[in-house]
């Protein structure tokens, strides 16, 4: 969705808008799996400490970009 709309946003480049889709993407899917689970996906052993800095960072980025265009700044 938000490929499909960037240019309305103001300061949200194609780039921008692309990085936010795709850790918006990904952190929804491995919410999903962390909450609802599986009986073969045990979390603690499955996540590395690599995938915590990921969404530790993509997390920090769509919040940056969030506050950027609701507080219009850049």
């Amino acid at each position: 969705m938000i490929l499909e709309h960037h240019m309305k946003i103001a300061g949200v480049e194609l780039a921008a808008a692309e990085r936010l889709a795709a850790a918006s993407k990904w952190l929804r899917k491995e919410r999903e799996i962390c909450f609802y689970g599986d009986e073969q996906f045990i979390p603690t052993e499955e996540y590395t400490e690599g995938d915590s800095l990921r969404a530790m960072e993509d997390a920090a980025f769509v919040l940056n970009a969030a506050s950027s265009v609701i507080l219009g700044i850049s």
